[in-house]
């Protein structure tokens, strides 16, 4: 058995490295990559990570977790652990970097939504004092911290480089997708193309988002409930499980110990997951 472990690692080592170092393949027209995906995601908030370095990470994420757990499964689990936990640990190490990134994503956008309103207040003072909009932006960069000031730079640059405003704001919409940020650029689009009052336009903005997130607040505050319903009923197997390795070891070491112990706690956690998951959903109100 020593033997057969002492084979087997160096063998693991090269299929590790064989993956980490596969060239990224390129996207069907239309389609990204995972790679290019996080490629293009993290330079929305300033992380500019190379194509090959985001699938090496991909691929360490993907491919390193399996090999780590065949190793130790060679020592300490019995075969069938092993692919169990080999297969799932894949398909975390898979999702991983992408939540990762969505979060890191969805993060920036909300601290971006925060900003938007003294943004817009501030932009609508500087074109009532008789500014033009891009002297507007550069008022309004000077008071502005990240990441609503790194976003105006962006702005303010593609402008200086011969860029209409309206499509440097076109491509804000694309890299923060909200409502609020759509409605201000279509605002700007339609009136720069009609002629019209931009100061009065970002006015009414403001009391349209004042107005929803006034509702959003309180649409929260009724379904807090029902979210802390669902993380209960998500933890309470987890709580009974441990109770019962205290009253009865026996029985909840047969669960970890057996084949058909392993299939009833993989349906028990799928379901879990499936019924918070649902509640969050039934208690999420989109406004």
């Amino acid at each position: 058995m020593r033997t057969l472990i002492i084979l087997l690692i160096p063998v693991a080592y090269i299929i590790f490295l064989v993956m980490i170092l596969r060239k990224p393949k390129k996207g069907k027209p239309g389609k990204k990559t995972d790679a290019e995906w996080m490629h293009e995601s993290l330079s929305h908030i300033n992380i500019e990570v190379p194509i090959e370095k985001c699938q090496k990470i991909l691929n360490i994420s993907k491919f390193g977790p399996p090999i780590l757990i065949f190793l130790i499964g060679l020592l300490f689990l019995k075969w069938w652990q092993t692919i169990i936990l080999m297969v799932v640990s894949y398909f975390i190490g898979k999702k991983a970097p992408k939540s990762y990134v969505k979060r890191r994503l969805k993060k920036r956008i909300e601290k971006l939504e925060d900003q938007l309103l003294d943004t817009l207040t501030m932009l609508s003072g500087a074109l009532k004092a008789g500014l033009s909009l891009p002297q507007a932006f550069e008022t309004v960069l000077e008071d502005m911290a990240s990441p609503m000031k790194e976003e105006l730079e962006q702005i303010l640059n593609l402008n200086r480089l011969g860029q209409p405003m309206e499509e440097a704001l076109e491509r804000l919409a694309q890299r923060v997708p909200t409502e609020n940020v759509e409605i201000l650029v279509t605002s700007v689009v339609t009136l720069s193309e009609t002629g019209g009052n931009l100061a009065e336009a970002f006015d009414s903005i403001v009391n349209t988002i004042n107005e929803r997130e006034r509702v959003r607040e309180k649409i929260k505050s009724m379904t807090a409930l029902g979210e802390y319903q669902g993380l209960i009923a998500a933890l309470s197997p987890i709580v009974f499980i441990g109770l019962l390795y205290f009253m009865n070891p026996e029985i909840a070491m047969s669960l970890l110990n057996t084949i058909p112990g392993w299939i009833i706690l993989g349906i028990a956690i799928t379901l879990d997951i499936l019924g918070y998951f649902l509640m969050k959903k039934i208690a999420t109100i989109k406004v």
